[in-house]
């Protein structure tokens, strides 16, 4: 992934995730990557398909086309006591 890609990548991400949130916007985040023609995959290579669970927690995806690349998307959450989310995310 070149460095302008990967700009306009986080650039995207912080707009979608800056603020509070009622749940974890997945959808957005990978409507992002998708709009650079990469997905959230899943360690086998599969795109993401699954849930993120906990209050407060952080997880590592991989990320490409239809194959794995060396970027990586760090998504990180927590949970306030009003039941609204704060988000991390940023390609590594």
């Amino acid at each position: 992934m070149n460095a302008k890609t990967r700009k306009a990548i986080n650039n995207g991400l912080y707009e979608a995730t800056k603020g509070f949130h009622d749940a974890i916007p997945l959808q957005a985040i990978n409507d992002i990557l998708k709009k650079h023609d990469y997905q959230l995959l899943q360690e086998d290579g599969e795109p993401f398909q699954g849930i993120l669970c906990g209050d407060n927690s952080d997880t590592l995806f991989p990320i490409g086309d239809h194959q794995r690349t060396n970027s990586h998307l760090w998504l990180g959450w927590y949970r306030f006591s009003t039941g609204r989310y704060e988000i991390t995310t940023y390609l590594t």
